[in-house]
């Protein structure tokens, strides 16, 4: 990069000398074509990132097209509802669960489960 601006220098400045050019139009020509470069160079190091954004966009719009599908309706206010909330413990004991379109995979292989309250649990989803 530098061996180009030094060239450029160098031969604005041998225009400059032959007066083919004045200096206001060497500098303008010389940050037109600079940052014009710029410009390009950093569109081109984006490329690579855009069919990942795509391949990423078409995964999303898919996982959208698949919960259309499923039998579980994550916004159905039917069901059993808490009257009030609860004061004890809550406890599971040897759960297993596995989503309906997966059916083959479980969740939940034995799950046993214990609450106290007062206490919070947090869960972290690891996807395999």
């Amino acid at each position: 990069m530098f061996c180009t601006y030094a060239f450029l220098f160098w031969y604005g400045g041998k225009l400059i000398e032959s007066n083919e050019i004045s200096f206001e139009n060497m500098m303008r020509a010389l940050f037109c074509i600079m940052f014009g470069a710029m410009g390009m160079g950093s569109a081109l190091a984006d490329l690579g990132d855009q069919e990942e954004g795509l391949l990423a966009a078409n995964r999303i719009f898919q996982a959208v097209e698949d919960s259309e599908k499923s039998p579980i309706d994550g916004l159905s206010e039917s069901g059993q509802h808490l009257s009030e909330r609860s004061e004890g413990k809550i406890e599971f004991k040897n759960v297993h669960f596995a989503y309906p379109n997966r059916s083959n995979v479980l969740t939940c292989n034995g799950l046993n489960l214990t609450i106290n309250k007062g206490n919070y649990l947090i869960i972290l989803v690891m996807s395999s």
